[in-house]
């Protein structure tokens, strides 16, 4: 993700589902270390919580960053540094602005989905 698509920082969970509330995912999950990673989902909220900047996230897949469209509307409300969310398709990237996320229902409702998990390579 920091090459493909520029990211400064990359956070991941592992032992979440994707309908779990954002805000309290890897709250009590133990520690674990990826290489080249920033952290879990508690780091992530703690460095959007600190930043001064705009911050724009970037997921895997709409599932990937929550498939319950009223806590994706809760957390941006919490996390008004966030603009904008960007999914990683695969063959295309969408942008979608916090305004349209936290007024368009046809826009939020594309996270409420859910297939197989997406396969990405293990290679940089």
């Amino acid at each position: 993700m920091k090459t493909k698509l520029l990211c400064e920082d990359v956070f991941a969970t592992y032992n979440t589902s994707a309908n779990d509330p954002i805000a309290e995912r890897d709250a009590t999950s133990p520690a674990y270390k990826f290489e080249d990673c920033s952290g879990n989902t508690q780091d992530l909220i703690a460095k959007i919580t600190k930043s001064t900047r705009d911050v724009r996230l970037v997921v895997i897949d709409h599932a990937g960053f929550s498939t319950n469209p009223n806590d994706i509307q809760l957390f941006l409300s919490s996390n008004k540094s966030v603009k904008e969310i960007v999914v990683d398709a695969g063959h295309k990237v969408e942008v979608y602005s916090r305004h349209d996320l936290l007024h368009n229902n046809q826009i939020l409702n594309k996270f409420h989905c859910r297939r197989e998990c997406i396969k990405r390579s293990q290679h940089p």
